[in-house]
């Protein structure tokens, strides 16, 4: 073996066109790529898996678009052009509708929120106006019940009061009976002193006349009783009383008589002194005698 020279590359054929994007078609080779200068046409001859194989031995990648593509007659391509246009409207129509149903879409979604946060809201609204209702009558229903507790301690407090005037009444009035029975009774106790006293000293005088009574019946020559000594001091009083009536013309006498009525007059007084203390005597030994045994 010599050297084998390559295939001879196909001349570029610019005036090959197909009809068809398949077997029989043409590509144009637009990139120095699959062994073949850009621009170089080649015939499709058939395809194998992933590949269309060409003629001169080429075999070009199918899903590869960079590099090549297809040559189509001008009526097909003018005819494929038109094709692309309306798909590539219809595309566009496709997307536009896309976007417009999605655009609605998310407004009905939008609008569904806006709805749903229209609903919240009414519902929060329609809440907080229930718990401002209940909020005023428990706040009223409070208010009641305080001013109901102020009455009553109110009514308490008076009634206390008026119960401790009561009592107090009742007090000062049990105070000024008791008061009242002690003065009584302290009244009483003096009036029964002052009573046992009288009749204390009514007993001495008695016993004190007793005594004298029987003293005279013992010695009957001594001086007369006192009823008869009192008699005759009386009658003797008289007599000077006439006496004095009947010597005031005469003075000479009345002087000369003056001294004998003087002497008459103190005579008496000495002899009822000496009565007088002897009476006195007695009596202040009963009352010792009843100071001890009080």
């Amino acid at each position: 073996g010599g050297n084998v020279a390559p295939p001879p590359r196909p001349k570029k054929a610019e005036t090959k066109e197909g009809t068809v994007c398949g077997v029989g078609g043409v590509i144009e080779v637009t990139k120095k790529k699959f062994g073949c200068d850009p621009g170089t046409r080649l015939q499709v001859l058939g395809d194998k898996g992933n590949l269309w194989q060409c003629e001169g031995g080429h075999s070009i990648v199918k899903f590869q678009k960079e590099g090549w593509r297809w040559v189509l007659r001008a009526d097909i391509a003018a005819a494929e052009e038109e094709a692309r246009r309306q798909k590539a409207k219809k595309d566009q129509q496709g997307r536009a509708e896309l976007e417009r149903l999605a655009k609605d879409g998310e407004a009905r979604r939008q609008d569904g929120r806006w709805r749903a946060i229209l609903v919240l809201q009414e519902r929060e609204l329609r809440l907080a106006r229930e718990t401002d209702q209940r909020l005023r009558k428990e706040a009223q229903g409070l208010e009641e019940r305080v001013e109901k507790e102020l009455k009553e301690a109110k009514a308490r407090e008076a009634q206390e009061a008026q119960e401790a005037r009561e009592h107090a009444a009742q007090a000062a009035a049990q105070a000024a009976a008791k008061a009242g029975k002690k003065k009584e009774a302290k009244e009483k106790a003096t009036k029964e002193g002052a009573k046992k006293k009288e009749k204390e000293e009514k007993e001495t005088q008695k016993s004190k006349a007793k005594e004298k009574e029987s003293k005279r019946k013992a010695s009957p020559a001594a001086s007369p009783p006192p009823a008869e000594k009192e008699k005759k001091e009386k009658k003797k009083d008289k007599d000077k009383k006439g006496a004095k009536a009947a010597a005031r013309p005469k003075s000479s006498e009345a002087s000369e008589a003056s001294p004998s009525v003087k002497r008459k007059k103190k005579e008496p007084k000495e002899k009822e002194g000496k009565k007088a203390a002897g009476k006195k005597q007695p009596t202040e030994k009963k009352r010792k005698t009843s100071d001890e045994s009080s």
